[in-house]
């Protein structure tokens, strides 16, 4: 890693916006061949950075991709139509084994080394879903009742493990985990949670990446059990408040529609949501929007919220 994304993120203040297969759009690319060869999506990525000047690009932005490699049926249907892989765990075994060969890893990590040549001082972020999340996505089980399965789910979470350290062989920076829900949780579940983010966060410090946990629906009585496991979140702007307590730095989620806005409606948002209080006390970590852009979004609109959000933050004078 070098020395000035070092300093980065040690700063905080960054805005990286997730842009991954917007960039289809963007380029004018099918959006599988878009995803799909390593050479078009880093130069399709480099273009997009050199665009729009921010602080770090999305290497793989599908949270879906180590599902699918572990042979989750996707369907239109959620949760998808998969086979109980914890009733087949000698098969899943196997399968990790061959994770890293599979063509969705071996696409993330190339791109990973290509962009660390071709961006040597830009934040390469990787999403991956937690281990809670890749259950739910392999089984169609609920997060609640996988909680109570404690073997399944660590050992669910070598998958992540190895993505995690496949990431940092190849140069990532920085990881966000993402949950989709997380039940309330107490003295037993909290165990369960912290085995199995233990080891993938181990190895995360081994390769100095940078992690934070980002749970779609947040329940506020979660937040101090989940600073027993990881140093950061990734939080709506309601919880600031809640996420300050716990956290030395907060990392914040914007929704899409506010990159539709007006120069004006975006100022007044990050104003009154204490956003900008937090850039200027060097209390925010890292902004970013709460899920990927998607592809039926108004590409001018979002290219002006963009670079209207990366100035206002650089000029920290709101």
């Amino acid at each position: 890693m070098s020395r000035a994304k070092k300093d980065r993120l040690k700063e905080g203040n960054l805005f990286i916006p997730l842009i991954f297969s917007f960039g289809a759009i963007l380029e004018d690319l099918p959006l599988k061949e878009f995803l799909s060869d390593p050479t078009k999506l880093s130069n399709s990525l480099r273009r997009i950075q050199n665009y729009f000047q921010v602080d770090g690009v999305v290497c793989y932005g599908d949270t879906m991709f180590i599902a699918e490699s572990l042979g989750s049926k996707i369907t239109d249907n959620k949760p998808p139509l998969v086979k109980q892989l914890d009733k087949l765990t000698d098969n899943f075994v196997a399968a990790l084994s061959e994770l890293p060969k599979t063509e969705y890893i071996t696409t993330a990590t190339e791109v990973t080394k290509r962009l660390r040549i071709l961006l040597p001082d830009t934040i390469l972020l990787c999403l991956l879903p937690g281990p809670l999340t890749l259950a739910s996505q392999l089984t169609g089980k609920e997060t609640s009742e996988l909680l109570n399965q404690g073997n399944f789910i660590n050992l669910v979470s070598k998958a992540t493990l190895s993505m995690t350290k496949a990431l940092g062989d190849a140069g990532i920076d920085l990881i966000i985990f993402q949950e989709k829900t997380m039940p309330l949780l107490n003295e037993n579940t909290i165990k369960v949670l912290h085995r199995s983010y233990a080891p993938v966060l181990n190895t995360a410090n081994f390769y100095q990446i940078s992690t934070l946990l980002m749970v779609e629906q947040f329940q506020p009585r979660n937040m101090g059990y989940i600073s027993k496991i990881v140093n950061g979140v990734v939080l709506s702007p309601r919880y600031i408040p809640e996420a300050t307590e716990n956290f030395n730095k907060v990392s914040i989620a914007l929704p899409i529609p506010l990159l539709q806005e007006s120069r004006e409606n975006i100022e007044q948002y990050l104003t009154e949501h204490n956003i900008m209080s937090l850039v200027k006390s060097s209390r925010l970590f890292l902004l970013i929007t709460d899920r990927e852009i998607p592809n039926n979004v108004d590409r001018e609109q979002i290219i002006n919220g963009i670079q209207t959000i990366r100035d206002l933050l650089k000029s920290k004078t709101i």
